[in-house]
């Protein structure tokens, strides 16, 4: 026996069809936003990267650029002793050739004693950031602790100093040398890094132009002044 197919029946399977697909298009809206609440993840994931490499790369510019400060506030000092030095092997000469009276000999020996003072002075007091920096460049570490100009080798003793103040300047200048080059390194790895950024950056204000504008601005009527307005610029 054929039944017939009454009103009542079409309305309870044109419901259910209804309802499958407001289901269906709910799932779709569901999907899209779970898409792109993942995508918005990951890209906010990716700038936070490229945020932190930014960030240790200033780091560690800025810590190089410390150490070539030190060496250069050192290079300072030890060029002062050096002069310094210079200046009492001057003296010592004149003390140790010359045919002066006690009077001269004693004035000689007053700045021999007042310039290893300074020698000292200037070793206690240079520092970078609180740092000393030639604590290893005072008297003692000369070799000058005791000089006297009138027995021994003066001159030789100061010598020999001055070529200790010349060994320290070129270790020195030879580690800002290599602190130079980890810099050019660290600024080219930064510059990489700043022009990817910038990418993600651009990538992303036109993704969000492109969401935000109707189709008809996108495919009819999309001028410059339009792209800019867009992005925001």
């Amino acid at each position: 026996m054929i039944e017939k197919i009454t009103p009542t029946n079409v309305t309870s399977i044109s419901s259910g069809k209804k309802q499958n697909i407001q289901n269906t298009a709910t799932s779709k809206v569901s999907h899209e936003e779970t898409e792109d609440l993942s995508s918005q993840t990951a890209q906010r994931s990716q700038t936070a990267l490229s945020k932190g490499r930014q960030t240790s790369a200033y780091l560690q510019a800025r810590d190089v650029q410390d150490s070539v400060s030190y060496q250069q506030t050192r290079q300072s000092a030890l060029m002062d002793v050096n002069n310094m030095l210079k200046s009492l092997r001057s003296l010592a000469m004149q003390y140790t050739t010359g045919d002066l009276s006690l009077a001269e000999q004693d004035a000689i020996v007053a700045q021999a004693e007042q310039t290893l003072y300074t020698i000292d002075k200037t070793a206690n007091s240079s520092q970078f950031q609180g740092t000393p920096v030639i604590s290893d460049a005072d008297s003692r570490q000369l070799g000058l602790e005791v000089i006297n100009l009138e027995a021994g080798d003066p001159v030789g003793l100061i010598n020999s100093a001055l070529n200790k103040v010349a060994a320290k300047l070129a270790m020195s200048g030879a580690q800002v040398e290599t602190f130079d080059v980890r810099i050019n390194n660290i600024k080219r790895s930064a510059a990489e890094i700043m022009s990817e950024y910038q990418a993600e950056q651009a990538a992303q204000s036109i993704a969000d132009a492109l969401r935000s504008a109707s189709p008809d601005d996108i495919n009819k009527d999309l001028t410059p002044e339009k792209v800019l307005s867009l992005l925001g610029i």
